[in-house]
């Protein structure tokens, strides 16, 4: 089984939409947008949410946050790519592949968001 061949199994078997743009899988999952990149490597599953906008105020910041997070959490990882932080998770897909694990690599990207809003808001500069 293929990387994209899992994502769209797990969104067709709960009657979700989405669409394939460039061979990578847009949909929505709970009210939010998730993009799986496919890499050319078939077996690569990289689910990629945008989730903050990095501005020059915000910038170190964000950093910061990112880089406590990514230690606390495990599989989960954030990046600043440009002006926007990036939650996601990669895994190797095979032919026994549980796309039922999915459920649980949503929940733990979505934690791992709501920990960088609150260290953000816990180390907040602004007085």
């Amino acid at each position: 089984m293929k990387a994209k061949d899992v994502i769209v199994k797990f969104l067709e078997d709960r009657g979700l939409r989405y669409s394939i743009q460039d061979d990578n899988v847009l949909f929505k999952y709970q009210l939010v947008n998730y993009v799986m990149i496919n890499n050319s490597n078939e077996d690569l599953l990289q689910l990629v949410m945008l989730f903050f906008d990095v501005t020059p105020e915000n910038h170190l910041q964000a950093l910061s946050a990112a880089n406590e997070i990514n230690q606390m959490k495990a599989i989960v990882k954030l990046t600043v790519v440009d002006d926007s932080i990036w939650v996601n998770i990669e895994d190797i897909v095979n032919v026994n592949y549980d796309v039922d694990k999915l459920e649980k690599y949503f929940d733990l990207m979505e934690n791992a968001v709501k920990a960088f809003y609150d260290y953000m808001k816990n180390n907040s500069t602004e007085k």
